[in-house]
């Protein structure tokens, strides 16, 4: 009986750090990418087909021990193609949401240095290193 009091609590505690994915979405017609923060802030540039209208999207990614890389990039989409960006949704059983995702480009230099604003801690722009 006491092996189980001590067994139980560790249990509890496993299944609370768990992840499980709860989503997915593809993010299609992708025209610039920018790396606000690396790592964890990244923000696209999206044409609407039979248009002329260009959306901006952000995101956040984070990643746990459990889960893939916040983000990963697969030089896989022909130089005529537009890109496009897998964004994975997780949840972990103590609570809360977060997202991975995998970035989908032509080549390394489709990521541009992004704006970044942290209030009083500071503001700048990342500088791609080629």
């Amino acid at each position: 009986m006491k092996r189980l009091s001590l067994i139980v609590p560790f249990l509890v505690l496993l299944i609370a750090c768990t992840s499980r994915p709860i989503g997915h979405e593809r993010i299609d017609n992708i025209v610039r990418v920018f790396m606000n923060v690396p790592g964890s802030h990244y923000t696209f540039l999206i044409e609407t087909p039979g248009s002329n209208e260009i959306t901006e999207r952000q995101i956040n990614v984070t990643s746990r021990e459990d889960t893939p890389t916040a983000i990963a990039y697969k030089k896989d989409v022909p130089a005529d193609q537009k890109m496009w960006v897998e964004l994975n949704q997780w949840t972990y059983y103590g609570g809360g949401n977060f997202f991975t995702a995998v970035v989908h480009i032509s080549s390394e230099l489709d990521i541009e240095g992004g704006g970044w604003n942290h209030g009083k801690f500071g503001s700048g722009i990342n500088q791609v290193v080629q």
